[in-house]
């Protein structure tokens, strides 16, 4: 414990007014003033020896140890507000001011006191009479760490103790006799030591001030004010205890700057760590750490391994025009490139006019400053990252070492992604191989089911549009026609509408289905030639001599193609575009076979908007190319199946007119046998029917004789009608009229048979070139061979309408047709390529020669005429007679 005696101050505060206590370093009491005992209500042989400790309440009794501690510790003084217990239990709310005192023979410290001064909160009085207490006053001040200045109500200084004259770098009593404005001046104006005079006269006052050394340097300190009252208690001095903070600002702005710096680390390392995608990864970390260094703009480019050059992948705030014009920013030349060749930060300063570096442009868009680290990992440079801001500011060293930091963990990053995006691209690769091999083995497996032409396409457009493989909302096939020298639309697959497509792909996905059971599921309903996708495609003809459609340059370009914007694109046709219903978006590929090309295969993504990539379209022509073999080779299977079917119907020809010509003789050798002696019989029939009186048995039979010989002559008229030809006689007729006159002549015989008459002709049919006698012969014997055909009554319909393309050549023009259907039996489809052969009749009376006089009619008129069978029963006839074009059509 410090002994007493060699504490010289103890003697100079014993009699002074405010309470005082000297302890040693561990906070024993050594001495308390007169003051203090009065206070506190103990004597001074009760508390000397014991911790002051114990007169502070439980809540401060830790932070005046820890405050104690750094006082004997470092040197200083400080003020601190604690709850003080006194005898009676009353609690007084103080001040503390505590200050080192250095005993004799201790110079260091080692051995120190501490001096604490209460300081109440009701302003302490001082008489100024009392002289003596006035130099025990001042005596106490000058041994204080804190500097001490006393004015008086004018800011005349009296009195500035040792402390203070260093502070503010006087010399000893240079400060005595100046105003308290030298320490304080006017700030923009503003009286600051008039205000601190004012203050304190109110009440004693406590802040923090800038102040003014004598060679205008600027301290920041801390000041407290207390009021010296005179006898009459009038205020007469003011004391001010002032306390330099100026290393304690600078050592708490210097904690603020790590901590701010550990926090953009911390943050920016969650970030970096939040995601291993690298566009991700980079723009998330790019605004965070401009939210931490509070600037507006940021850049980061990665080099590029084969050429050395910095790609752009993230920004934040930077212009368009900027970005256009260095998204790739040069090895050689270039502020980044030469930051991440040397791997040394660069500061570029907007007053920097002249700058042959490209990234000058970045402090043209209004940036004051920029700031370019490197990205850098394992003493690799991986890339740079650019910051600035609007604001002017100073860039610092420590602005500069943040971002370093920051570069490195950026640099970290970057790699694991990069290794990630490596090895997850090598997993995509190998998976893409893997589903590339099983497309193309479904494929073939399904290929090789079928030689048929639409089965195989609607095989393709299925694998194309099938979730687990390409995904394609819809599809589309257009075959190369040689004849026509066109591309022609024929087959598509795919959804209708958005909701037709979100009710087909959640029943795919739920059944699961493979490609055979897709295709035998779908084939029936939308492979068919008169589905809503297939009719609306097979109106698309393209000319290949139109060089500037997109998908003639997909075929003779031999590319795949990806077309965007398909409005305003001036290589897509009107046709196509409103096909595409409203997409924005497709891409076709061309299906070319040594070299020769056979058609283009179209895809989109209309409904669920996804965006075609040239990895999809690679390998979607990858699969062209296998499919285009069985195409081709179905093709040629095709071709020789009509040339087959060609050379039978010739052949079939070639025997009905053999049959003919023998029928021809056959008929030439019965007119003259036959007919003279049957002319004969007939007459004589006739003249006994006359004859016969009222021998009714005679006539009977006469007449039957009669009947007989008239259908024999209507045989034989037949007979030699299809052995001769007869010209048709041309002319311009109205087919509607030919047919209701027909029907006129047949009404009566409809009612007693039980059959219902169903007309429906199309209005304002164009007129045809024809032999209308013949024609109405035609639709009489197809008329009464319909009324045959239903013993127990049914329906006899008769339609016309006019159409654009025949049963058997999609490129006929315009012609009419006309349906007669009945409800009736039918005809085997075994006998259906007999029914026009002479002779050939279904019926149990009849010759069989109506049906082939009909057949050559319609032909030397220049139609066709076919028979189909009906599902629900009966048969139906169609005839169609071209339209005569105008030259030019």
């Amino acid at each position: 414990m410090t002994d007493i005696p060699s504490l010289k101050i103890a003697g100079v505060l014993k009699n002074f007014p405010e309470p005082m206590f000297i302890t040693d370093r561990d906070g024993f009491i050594l001495f308390q003033n007169v003051a203090a005992v009065k206070t506190t209500g103990y004597t001074e042989s009760e508390m000397l020896g014991l911790p002051i400790f114990r007169l502070i309440s439980e809540e401060h009794k830790e932070l005046l140890k820890e405050e104690l501690e750094r006082i004997i510790t470092q040197g200083s003084s400080s003020s601190l507000r604690v709850n003080l217990t006194v005898k009676d239990g009353t609690k007084l709310h103080v001040n503390f001011t505590l200050s080192l005192i250095t005993t004799d023979g201790d110079e260091d410290g080692a051995g120190g006191a501490c001096l604490f001064f209460i300081k109440s909160f009701s302003p302490p009085t001082l008489s100024t009479t009392d002289e003596s207490s006035i130099h025990f006053l001042i005596a106490t001040l000058n041994v204080l760490k804190e500097g001490v200045v006393i004015t008086d109500l004018t800011g005349k200084i009296s009195f500035a103790n040792p402390m203070a004259e260093s502070m503010f770098a006087y010399a000893t009593d240079q400060l005595a006799g100046l105003n308290l404005k030298v320490l304080f001046p006017p700030i923009d104006k503003k009286d600051i030591s008039g205000e601190i005079i004012e203050k304190t006269l109110s009440g004693q006052w406590e802040g923090e001030l800038v102040a003014t050394k004598k060679d205008d340097n600027k301290i920041k300190v801390r000041l407290a004010t207390i009021i010296i009252r005179d006898s009459h208690n009038n205020p007469s001095l003011i004391i001010c205890v002032i306390q330099d903070i100026s290393k304690e600002i600078e050592l708490q702005r210097k904690l603020v700057h790590i901590n701010k710096e550990l926090s953009a680390l911390y943050a920016v390392s969650t970030t970096l760590s939040e995601s291993i995608e690298i566009s991700e990864l980079l723009n998330v970390s790019l605004f965070k750490v401009l939210e931490v260094m509070e600037m507006d703009k940021g850049i980061i480019r990665i080099v590029e391994e084969e050429t050395g050059d910095l790609l752009l992948k993230a920004h934040v705030g930077v212009s368009i025009e900027y970005l256009r014009q260095h998204e790739r920013m040069p090895k050689e030349g270039s502020i980044s490139g030469r930051v991440a060749k040397t791997g040394v930060p660069y500061l570029a300063d907007r007053n920097i006019e002249s700058d042959p570096e490209r990234d000058v442009a970045l402090i043209r868009e209004g940036l004051h400053q920029t700031i370019i680290i490197p990205l850098r990992s394992k003493d690799k440079t991986l890339g740079t990252m650019s910051v600035g801001g609007y604001n002017p500011r100073t860039s610092t060293f420590q602005d500069i070492k943040l971002l370093t930091s920051i570069g490195n963990l950026f640099g970290v990053a970057i790699e694991n992604a990069l290794i990630f995006e490596k090895a997850d691209m090598l997993s995509k690769e190998k998976a893409i191989k893997i589903v590339e091999l099983t497309l193309l083995s479904d494929l073939s497996h399904a290929l090789m089911t079928t030689i048929e032409l639409d089965k195989l396409l609607y095989i393709v457009l299925t694998t194309v549009t099938m979730g687990e493989s390409f995904g394609f909302n819809r599809a589309a096939l257009f075959l190369v026609d040689e004849d026509e020298n066109s591309i022609v639309g024929r087959m598509g697959v795919g959804p209708i509408n958005k909701e037709d497509a979100g009710r087909i792909w959640a029943e795919l996905e739920k059944k699961q289905y493979k490609l055979q059971e897709l295709v035998k599921n779908g084939f029936e309903e939308h492979g068919s030639p008169d589905s809503i996708q297939n009719r609306a495609i097979q109106r698309i003809k393209i000319p290949l001599s139109d060089v500037d459609d997109v998908l003639v340059k997909s075929i003779t370009e031999n590319r795949p193609i990806i077309v965007r914007n398909v409005k305003t694109n001036p290589h897509v046709s009107k046709k196509m575009t409103t096909l595409l219903m409203g997409d924005e978006e497709f891409a076709c590929v061309p299906i070319v076979v040594t070299d020769k090309p056979l058609g283009v295969l179209l895809v989109d993504n209309v409904f669920n908007r996804k965006p075609i990539v040239e990895e999809d379209t690679n390998l979607l022509w990858a699969f062209a190319n296998q499919a285009g073999l069985a195409i081709q080779n179905s093709l040629l299977y095709t071709n020789l199946s009509k040339i087959n079917l060609e050379l039978r119907k010739a052949q079939a020809k070639l025997l009905q007119q053999a049959k003919l010509v023998g029928l021809g003789e056959m008929a030439t050798e019965i007119a003259h046998e036959i007919r003279n002696p049957l002319v004969s019989v007939g007459g004589f029939a006739r003249k006994l029917s006359k004859h016969a009186g009222d021998n009714k048995k005679l006539k009977q039979y006469s007449d039957i004789i009669v009947e007989e010989v008239n259908k024999l002559e209507h045989t034989l008229l037949n007979v030699l009608l299809l052995q001769h030809e007869i010209p048709p006689n041309f002319e311009e007729v109205d087919l509607n009229g030919i047919i209701s006159d027909t029907l006129n002549l047949v009404k009566a015989d409809l009612a007693p048979r039980g059959i219902e008459l169903v007309i429906n002709l199309e209005n304002s049919l164009p007129k045809i070139e024809a032999d209308s006698a013949q024609l109405r012969q035609v639709f009489l014997n197809l008329t009464y061979n319909a009324i045959q055909a239903m013993e127990e009554g049914g329906r006899l319909g008769v339609t016309t309408s006019i159409e654009e393309a025949s049963l058997e050549e999609a490129n006929t023009k315009i012609y009419i047709k006309t349906v007669v259907e009945d409800t009736g039996v039918g005809v085997p489809e075994k006998l259906i390529e007999e029914i026009f052969k002479p002779f050939f009749t279904t019926k149990s009376t009849g010759t069989g020669l109506g049906l082939a006089i009909t057949h050559k009619i319609i032909t030397n008129n220049g139609g066709k005429i076919e028979i189909l069978n009906k599902p629900e029963g009966g048969a139906s006839f169609i005839v169609e007679i071209p339209v005569k074009q105008e030259s030019g059509d």
